[in-house]
């Protein structure tokens, strides 16, 4: 069946021809709703329509989370994490996984790390106690660089 021109619109997310007013067709709205005492909201005062349509099908895929999912045994694929280049660092892992870490201006025993996240690969720069980098503040307390470590050199544990 042909649909009228004023009826037809592209699904937002199968991007394929459907009529307006079928029924089970979504709008896009926006605007404002009023709040209920035990959660929830009532109907869109003041509503913003857009030219925004999909089938209710999509609208439901999208929702559950299961849109890109092409059959129940085959799920869509992971984001694939963005590029990620590690900091420089003075640490290393050896063939057995464990983390080494000298001094990054003596060479000595460092268990104090700053800018340490594993979990990127950022095996970050080390130090002992007698370089970590601080700076005095006005309340006469040392701490360490802004954005570095949230507390005082003295209050950091050893790594391990």
């Amino acid at each position: 069946m042909t649909i009228p021109e004023r009826h037809r619109a592209t699904c937002h997310f199968c991007k394929q021809e459907l009529n307006v007013q079928e029924s089970g067709v979504h709008q896009f709205v926006k605007g404002w709703a009023k709040n209920r005492t035990g959660g929830g909201a009532h109907g869109i005062s003041l509503p913003e329509r857009e030219w925004k349509w999909a089938h209710g099908q999509c609208v439901e895929r999208q929702s559950s989370g299961t849109y890109n999912q092409r059959t129940f045994f085959e799920p869509s694929a992971p984001p694939q994490p963005e590029p990620y280049e590690p900091k420089p660092t003075n640490a290393s892992v050896d063939e057995l996984g464990r983390l080494f870490h000298v001094c990054n201006v003596c060479g000595g025993e460092a268990p104090y790390g700053i800018g340490v996240a594993l979990r990127k690969g950022d095996l970050g720069l080390w130090y002992c106690k007698a370089h970590l980098p601080v700076e005095e503040t006005s309340d006469d307390h040392r701490t360490t660089r802004p954005g570095d470590l949230d507390t005082a050199p003295e209050e950091l544990p050893p790594s391990f």
